[in-house]
């Protein structure tokens, strides 16, 4: 009885939605993290490596579609761990949600969920792709010893 009313209570508090200022942003801050995938650059705020154990909030990751930044994702966090992910679709909707504990998969959404380790994004500082040339094979070459992931 005991073991089951606190497996639901960690489910409750996993599920539960986290309430930040930057969970709602529309648009990356000018301090988000750059990566790219599939030759577009991804931005992410706040970067990895300054969200420490007792961060409370969301990790935001946003692409620029025909000049307008569209979500792709929200990683909900909890003391530093991620708690719960959401995928958006190309209208900013919930696609599907994922839940975590323990640093582990605590609910699946169709076999879409990504593994606890891929969650929080690592990045490039700010203006490292965005201020690099395309090369010929259509993605960003790095141009600044300055561009380190963090």
């Amino acid at each position: 009885m005991t073991l089951t009313v606190l497996l639901n209570l960690q489910l409750l508090l996993a599920t539960t939605v986290i309430s930040s200022d930057n969970c709602t942003m529309s648009q990356p801050p000018a301090e988000a993290g750059e990566t790219q995938a599939h030759g577009d650059i991804l931005y992410t705020y706040p970067r990895s490596h300054t969200s420490d154990s007792v961060y409370d909030g969301c990790q935001n990751q946003w692409f620029l579609d025909e000049g307008k930044f569209r979500k792709l994702n929200i990683a909900h966090l909890r003391n530093g761990e991620v708690v719960s992910y959401d995928s958006l679709n190309i209208n900013g909707e919930i696609a599907f949600c994922c839940n975590y504990a323990g640093r582990r998969l605590s609910t699946d959404s169709d076999g879409r969920c990504q593994g606890y380790q891929r969650l929080k994004v690592k990045t490039f500082a700010p203006d490292c792709y965005s201020k690099s040339a395309v090369n010929r094979s259509g993605y960003y070459s790095l141009s600044s010893a300055d561009c380190v992931v963090e």
